[in-house]
This record gives C-alpha cells, sequence and structure tokens, in this order.
C-alpha cells in the first residue's frame, strides 16, 4: 500500500530502535539513518570509523555550533543530516535499550512505538521520554538552531498516549553518565 503512494526514489523512511549510546547519549531515527550509510568494516579506516574521528581540517573557523573534539560524531551527523534526512522517522519502542549500549546495555521494557515526518520533533520527544535532556545532545540542538526540524519540546503536537504515562528513566552508558551530569540516576 505505502509504494503505491511514495515514490521509492524521493521518499526515505528511518526506522530505529531506541536506545542509549555510548557517544551521542541516545539513538533513534536521526543517528540510525545517518549512521545507517557508512560502510561497517572496523578492520580498515572506513566510512564508519572516520564518522568516529577528527579532523580539523573539516571544521570551518567560522561554524557557529560548538562541536569539539570530543563531540566529533555529533558534528558529522549534523554535516550529513543537511544531506540525508528523513521524511518518516519511526522508533520501536516496544523494547527499549538503557545503560551501555548500543550494544552491552539492558532491555527496558517501554512498548511504545512512535512515529513523524519530523524526525527531529521525534528524536526530541524520545529523548524526553527516556529521561534525557534534548538540548544537552548537540546533534539534535544544532538541528534545532538550523530549523532541520522542531526540536523545542514545547511546540511539538503528540497524539496518542498521554506523555506523561509514557515518561521513564533510562540509566545512561556509563561512560557519558558524568559527561551529562547523569552521575546519580
Amino acid at each position: 500500500m505505502i509504494a503505491k503512494y511514495l515514490d521509492r526514489d524521493q521518499y526515505l523512511i528511518s526506522a530505529g530502535k531506541m536506545k542509549t549510546h555510548n557517544c551521542v547519549l541516545v539513538t533513534m531515527s536521526l543517528k540510525n539513518i545517518l549512521m545507517g550509510a557508512p560502510k561497517n568494516d572496523y578492520k580498515t579506516q572506513n566510512d564508519k570509523f572516520l564518522m568516529h574521528s577528527w579532523s580539523p581540517k573539516n571544521v570551518t573557523r567560522d561554524f557557529k555550533f560548538a562541536f569539539t573534539k570530543d563531540m566529533v560524531l555529533h558534528y558529522n551527523l549534523f554535516q550529513i543530516a543537511q544531506i540525508t534526512y528523513p521524511d518518516l522517522g519511526v522508533v520501536d519502542a516496544f523494547t527499549s535499550m538503557e545503560g551501555d549500549g548500543p550494544i552491552d546495555g539492558t532491555p527496558v521494557d517501554t512498548r511504545l512505538a512512535l512515529s513523524s515526518t519530523d524526525p527531529l520533533a521525534l528524536d526530541s520527544l524520545g529523548t524526553k521520554i527516556m529521561g534525557f535532556d534534548p538540548t544537552q545532545i548537540l546533534y539534535l540542538s544544532s538541528m534545532n538552531e538550523a530549523g532541520m526540524g522542531q526540536g523545542d519540546l514545547d511546540k511539538i503536537n503528540v497524539m496518542g498516549a498521554d506523555l506523561n504515562g509514557c515518561l521513564f528513566k533510562f540509566k545512561p552508558h556509563s561512560m557519558l553518565a558524568e559527561t551529562y551530569g547523569l552521575v546519580n540516576v
């Protein structure tokens, strides 16, 4: 049915899981599509390796967003989003992951499914549902500041279940707990 209405070559859908991450705190629809394209062969310096690497020559001096060496993946996600941005984001949050994700985390029985034609709004809302502040996640806040979608939680229209009944307190990845001021979570 979808193929009847959508042009496969023009409509990009990203379906990701709700989980914590060791470099960018959370991963949902945006990080899923932006990191889904690079080659994944960790034995060589491939695209996925380079996404996590710092190359100061790629950061222009007049760049207005505050990316540092520690935030290189945020910077690269923001840059790729300028080129590859989904038309529809879907987050499978039936069973989510907290803690040392994206691989060694602990399952969380969230029993949610989220979708939006504004993937930034979707991931910002998903971040709030996980108990984190989306304004602290640099690639999300930079996309919001650049006008790529709606990242202001007060301006996002939520349909379906009452949001207050869907809020959790996910444990962050142990490597990022202190960075994001979440040590006591």
